[in-house]
């Protein structure tokens, strides 16, 4: 078995390859950078030296400039081990150093072990590839890491533009209680944030198998009109929704973009990306991205965002549901509050005049005490009681309430006068019809304003 030494300034990295080849029974030793490989090197005399490219303090290529440069260990042989290796620089000035094989991360553990095996089995390294001088060499160094330099500060600047709208969508959604508001927030940043030229999502409701929401970002409004509807249980977008995966395809022909289940009238599709819109306990839709306007269309990485996105917004979409069901049982439960209170109101009124009528020995002794009664249970602040004189048809006031506080002497003195008939006033009708009346039930006839106008009313 063999020495191997593993040089990348990512820990994750280092331990894959050691445990790939460890586990072929290789001894292996790690750094974290080109300096610290060097101080390893020259220590252990390793038999292979496995490289990544891009480290701090000493890249790479200078790490094996340095290790060719000393004749006791020049002739170890090196591979790189890199995402960044596509570049013809970067080839050249590989072959240069002496280096033969790459490994382009993401590395499949196979492909590790062939190729280690391989250059383990041919030894030592060859001569290096076409000369070149040490001012060219430091050129072209300097040339392809500040060119690999500007494209990682490129990358984070797009990195950290899309943390800040992911950042954004976040805090409008956490924020967002009306569910198609919400979903229309994430349609639009779920397009924005992924690079997409349109987007659709499309939900049923958390009770029912029945289509609730459909919202559209980046399709014209014409295009809109002259579109069918969008319907859950339809092609591969069922799927997406019945299995809750992701769908991720390039379309060619018109019968890819039919079997998808679009409705006719969408716009032109080339590529999508589907993600079901989900919580922990159910699924309610998709959200559809579609022509994403690059080779290759939407990446693995996309789809991991857009899944992130759409369960996100499921668990909110099911939460927002739940709150407003529960405001629904809020409002029912306060009005069974209300209610109850009404009722215990009148039982305690009912108790008040049951109290006072055991207390009189005849009808007419109650007076005050009844309508006193009544009035405190049931906050009024006046009333009055009448007496039916049958025989002469008329209706007197057999007592007056007005509570202390209240401005009624006019009412008091307006009330102890009043003879009323039968349809005449809030009294004459309820002797009449035998049923309770309310002011809003008298105020809507033409005969009561009239009453009213020739002061005869007599309103309690």
């Amino acid at each position: 078995m063999a020495r191997i030494a593993v040089v990348d300034d990512v820990s994750v990295n280092r331990e894959l390859l050691a445990f790939i080849l460890g586990r072929l029974g290789h001894a292996i030793d790690e750094a974290a950078d080109g300096l610290a490989a060097l101080e390893l090197v020259r220590r252990e005399r390793p038999d292979l030296i496995i490289c990544d490219v891009l480290m701090p303090g000493m890249d790479g290529y200078e790490f094996v400039r340095r290790l060719r440069a000393d004749a006791g260990l020049a002739s170890i042989p090196v591979i790189f081990c890199t995402a960044h290796f596509m570049e013809p620089e970067a080839r050249e000035l590989a072959a240069a150093c002496g280096v033969r094989e790459v490994l382009l991360k993401p590395v499949e553990p196979q492909e590790v072990i062939r190729v280690a095996q391989r250059v383990l089995e041919q030894g030592a390294p060859g001569p290096p590839g076409q000369a070149m001088s040490g001012a060219e060499f430091d050129r072209q160094h300097l040339q392809l890491i500040s060119a690999k330099l500007s494209e990682k500060v490129a990358e984070l600047q797009s990195v950290n533009d899309k943390l800040a709208a992911l950042i954004e969508l976040n805090l409008q959604l956490a924020s967002e209680r009306n569910k198609g508001s919400l979903l229309e927030h994430i349609c639009i940043g779920a397009r924005q944030l992924i690079g997409a030229a349109i987007g659709t999502v499309a939900v049923r409701g958390t009770e029912s198998e029945m289509l609730a929401y459909v919202k559209h970002c980046g399709i014209q409004p014409s295009a809109l009109a002259g579109m069918e509807a969008i319907r859950l249980d339809r092609g591969a977008l069922a799927e997406v929704y019945r299995e809750a995966r992701i769908l991720r395809r390039q379309l060619g022909t018109p019968d890819e973009v039919a079997a998808l289940g679009l409705p006719r009238g969408y716009p032109q599709v080339e590529d999508v990306l589907v993600a079901p819109i989900k919580s922990l306990s159910a699924t309610y839709g998709w959200i559809c991205l579609a022509n994403k306007g690059v080779p290759g269309g939407f990446s693995e990485a996309d789809g991991e965002l857009l899944g992130i996105l759409a369960a996100q917004s499921g668990r909110i979409y099911e939460n927002g549901s739940l709150y407003a069901r529960l405001q629904r049982y809020a409002r029912e439960l306060e009005q069974g509050i209300v209610e109850r209170e009404r009722a215990h109101r009148h039982l305690a009124a009912q108790f008040a005049v049951a109290q006072v009528l055991n207390r009189a020995s005849a009808l007419d002794e109650p007076g005050k005490g009844l309508l006193e009664a009544v009035c405190s249970e049931l906050d009024f602040a006046a009333a009055t009681v009448w007496r039916v004189d049958e025989h002469e048809e008329r209706l007197y006031c057999a007592d007056v309430w007005c509570a202390p506080q209240a401005c009624c002497a006019d009412f008091v003195a307006h009330s102890r006068e009043l003879l009323l008939t039968r349809r005449m006033g809030l009294p004459g009708r309820v002797w009449e019809t035998g049923q309770p009346l309310w002011l809003p039930d008298l105020l809507a006839q033409p005969d009561f304003l009239r009453a009213a106008a020739a002061r005869k009313a007599g309103l309690v």
